[in-house]
């Protein structure tokens, strides 16, 4: 599911440097994660593809994937039990029962059919498209981030449990989103379930961005 272009970069990198890449970002952003000598960090930087390199020790890293039960977690993470809890819970001071009434709209690809049980509080979803149309773990993966249960399982969302209302879209259609973003401002309006509006999305080329401030889904997002 990541995207390929990264995914080249990996493949270039691991032939010529003879290196083997353990995690690899290309949604959030643009990063590899590989076990290497100094040596070859050193030589890795020079290459034109690399912009920079990030010292983690390798203990830091073994620890890192030996927490939580199990599960890999992020710099700035926490343990609670078997769940990992995501350093921006604190980050954002919030409380695990605060938001239980609230409502936050997830505008993203369409979800997978079956979500894994008890973590995502979904109250509504409206569809586009096949869940196997495209690749349906990044709307997962948004929806675990923002809202997972406190079930000392998994992940901790940064609002555990709150009111997921999904609106999925057809990611070969521009006009798809747009309906999608309609669709949310209806179920808001009609439904009375006013609350946060989550796009997590990638950009084009700058000078035919639809998603830029005047492009044709900037305008919608910000009127939204």
């Amino acid at each position: 599911w990541q995207q390929p272009a990264i995914l080249y970069i990996r493949d270039i990198l691991s032939s010529k440097y003879g290196i083997e890449s353990v995690d690899v970002l290309s949604w959030g952003g643009l990063a590899i994660t590989s076990y290497m000598p100094e040596e070859t960090a050193r030589k890795i930087l020079e290459d034109e593809l690399v912009s920079e390199v990030i010292e983690v020790p390798f203990n830091e890293i073994v620890l890192s994937q030996s927490t939580c039960g199990g599960s890999p977690t992020a710099a700035g993470d926490s343990c609670s039990g078997s769940e990992t809890i995501p350093w921006a819970r604190p980050a954002v001071n919030v409380y695990d029962s605060a938001y239980n009434g609230q409502y936050v709209h997830l505008v993203d690809t369409v979800l997978p059919t079956t979500l894994p049980p008890g973590e995502i509080n979904l109250v509504y979803r409206w569809d586009q498209a096949a869940p196997t149309t495209y690749s349906p773990y990044h709307p997962l993966h948004v929806a675990g981030i923002i809202g997972a249960n406190s079930n000392n399982a998994r992940i901790r969302g940064i609002l555990p449990n709150v009111k997921i209302a999904a609106h999925g879209w057809n990611q070969s259609s521009v006009a798809s989103l747009v309906v999608a973003i309609d669709n949310a401002i209806y179920v808001a309006e009609t439904l009375g379930v006013h609350g946060q509006l989550n796009m997590s999305l990638n950009t084009s080329n700058p000078a035919s961005n639809a998603f830029a401030h005047n492009g044709l889904i900037g305008k919608r997002m910000r009127a939204a």
